[in-house]
């Protein structure tokens, strides 16, 4: 995983691979697990404590089109 890149997500809804936009930047899911159901992700932060400050939010979330 890598910060500013990699999202987990449920594979059903966001398969490994699809590029998703939030914010005007574009990460790609790598990752799922096992709290990542449904319409939720999980942002790779690099620390702990960069990951408290940002919280739980709800956020716009496109796939990108290609």
């Amino acid at each position: 995983p890598q910060e500013n890149r990699t999202v987990a997500a449920d594979w059903n809804v966001l398969p490994s691979g699809t590029e998703v936009i939030m914010d005007g930047q574009t990460y790609i899911v790598e990752d799922t697990g096992a709290a990542v159901n449904g319409n939720h992700i999980d942002i790779y932060m690099g620390d702990h404590q960069t990951a408290l400050e940002w919280g739980v939010r709800s956020v716009d979330l496109y796939r990108e089109a290609k």
